[in-house]
């Protein structure tokens, strides 16, 4: 029978069959405790495996997203597209009794041919039954119809 007093009495590699002699100062439960805390120290991997990259100060969520950006950069002092912004906050449905607000964030909105262009970088991953009816929700609400960019 493990002592009462071992913390890691249900894990322990040791297999005592008396009382347990480490009680507090278990070599098992000192590794454990180790494992956990390097597992914390290392970055969690992202969600849809992209790659966050920080350029020029700007930090985007993918290499995809940073390469669009300097495109519609270059496109925009050719002077094919104007008002180039990124992170753009659309508010789908207000905050109410019922919940704190939904909103869409295009990665870019830009002016071209007269009319407002809304884009994306999008994967298959990314590609979520969340972002779907969002997309749904921009078309019937402000009538804009996301462009998405894929690799």
């Amino acid at each position: 029978m493990i002592s009462l007093f071992c913390k890691n009495a249900d894990r322990c590699s040791l297999k005592p069959q008396s009382a347990c002699v480490y009680a507090g100062d278990c070599p098992t439960y000192e590794a454990d405790l180790k494992r956990q805390l390097v597992q914390a120290n290392e970055p969690k991997q992202p969600k849809y495996r992209n790659e966050r990259v920080t350029v020029d100060g700007m930090t985007f969520d993918s290499k995809l997203e940073m390469r669009r950006w300097f495109e519609l950069r270059v496109l925009e002092k050719a002077k094919k597209i104007s008002g180039l912004q990124r992170q753009v906050k659309f508010v789908l449905i207000e905050k109410s009794e019922y919940g704190r607000e939904v909103s869409y964030v295009a990665d870019f909105t830009y002016i071209e041919g007269g009319g407002m262009v809304v884009e994306d970088t999008k994967s298959e991953a990314t590609k979520t039954p969340l972002y779907k009816l969002k997309k749904r929700l921009m078309a019937e609400k402000y009538g804009i119809k996301i462009k998405e960019v894929e690799a």
